[in-house]
């Protein structure tokens, strides 16, 4: 997940940059955690949370209600359940949906 925050945000794109990013959060991992553990939970959370919001594109809704009202709604489906529910249900529920649109649009 950090990994992912982190190229994302620098807008990396080489294999490098992911072996790098790796490697410095197994070292972050391994030698400052102790730190951590005096860290209130509430400010992991904020750690988590910002990161979180920066994968996040909040445009895409609103593109998608425009262009294509199945994918839409296909996109609350999916968050829907794998926010609530659980993260497995949803992506069998999202990949199933979208096998069966694509199987009717055919």
């Amino acid at each position: 997940f950090s990994r992912s925050a982190t190229n994302a945000s620098y807008e990396s794109q080489s294999p490098l940059c992911n072996l790098i990013t790796g490697v410095v959060i197994m070292f972050t991992l391994l030698f400052l955690t102790p730190l951590f553990y005096y860290m209130p939970k509430n400010v992991l959370a904020a750690i988590v949370i910002v990161a979180a919001t920066s994968l996040v594109d909040f445009h895409e809704p609103v593109f998608l209600w425009r262009s294509s009202k199945k994918e839409f709604f296909l996109l609350l489906i999916t968050f829907g359940l794998t926010a609530f529910v659980a993260l497995e249900m949803g992506i069998y529920v999202a990949v199933s949906l979208c096998g069966i649109e694509v199987l009717f649009k055919s």
